[in-house]
This record gives C-alpha cells, structure tokens and sequence, in this order.
C-alpha cells in the first residue's frame, strides 16, 4: 500500500477500533502530517443527508445551520484517474468522519494487494480539490484537518 494522496482503496475486512470488521473504502486525504500519520476518511453508502438538503446533486452537501457536511459521489460515474473505477452505490464522505491513521498499522494489517486490499486508483483531480473546498470551512470538520486541506489547496493551485 502506498497511501499517498488522493488514493482511494477497497479494504477486505477492515478492522474497526472496536473489533470488528467491514468491507470498507478508504480514502487517503492526506499523508503530509508527518511520515506515519495519514488523514483518511472511510466513505459510506448509507446516506445521512437531511431531507431539506437532498436534491441528489454530486459534490459537497454543506449546511452549518444543520450542522450537516459531506460530500457525495453518485453512482456509476467515473471517480478516479486512469482506472475507470465507479462506486456502484451513492457514496457519501461525511466532515466529521474524518480522522488520524497510522500508515505502519495499515500497512501491517494489509499487506497483500488483492487479498487484503484492492487498490481502485487515484481520485480525479477535480473531485479532491472540490472535497477539500466542502471540508475546509465546515463545522464539522476539526480545524486542524481544515488547515492542513486549506493548505493542500494552496499547492495545488
């Protein structure tokens, strides 16, 4: 596993702090933190938004007032550079979900690609920029992870 930016992967069995495990996304939001720290959400298919704020449109689903963040990507429509990978259901990555990992664990728990893990590719350039706009300035989301993503942006631009 590299775990570098933008990367999106398929996890068999992901372990969850409390034990148990679930076939889970994970998608890499940062590795800059330092060499073993990674900022990394697991995206879900159960759909949390508000009825007010449903309209089914792709991208960032932002209300401060409701104390609501994520951002959707839809189904079937093309999501990481060079591999063609779509989600086969609408998948949501909430603010609040995201967290701190340690890379040396991932990598110790996973080590076999296609047996452990399956790497699906680089998320298209202008689906991260538009995910780290919606988590840079919510509520939801930890201001330590919105320095880091509003400076992420700097460099990319």
């Amino acid at each position: 596993m590299k775990l570098e930016f933008a990367d999106l992967y398929y996890i068999h069995n992901f372990k969850f702090t409390t034990g148990n495990t679930k076939n889970k996304y994970l998608l890499v939001l940062s590795n800059t933190d330092s060499e073993s720290k990674l900022i990394l959400s697991l995206p879900s298919s159960v759909g949390r938004v508000p009825n007010h704020l449903e309209n089914g449109q792709f991208g960032c689903i932002s209300c401060d007032k409701s104390h609501f963040n994520c951002y959707r990507f839809l189904q079937n429509i093309i999501v990481t550079e060079k591999s063609d990978f779509e989600f086969p259901k609408d998948t949501y990555v909430y603010g609040e979900w995201i967290q701190n990992w340690n890379s040396k664990s991932l990598k110790m728990d996973y080590t076999v690609e296609g047996v452990d893990y399956d790497y699906l590719g680089k998320i298209k350039n202008e689906y991260i920029v538009d995910l780290l706009k919606c988590f840079v300035s919510s509520i939801k989301v930890k201001k330590k992870f919105q320095r880091i993503f509003s400076s992420i942006l700097e460099n990319l631009n």
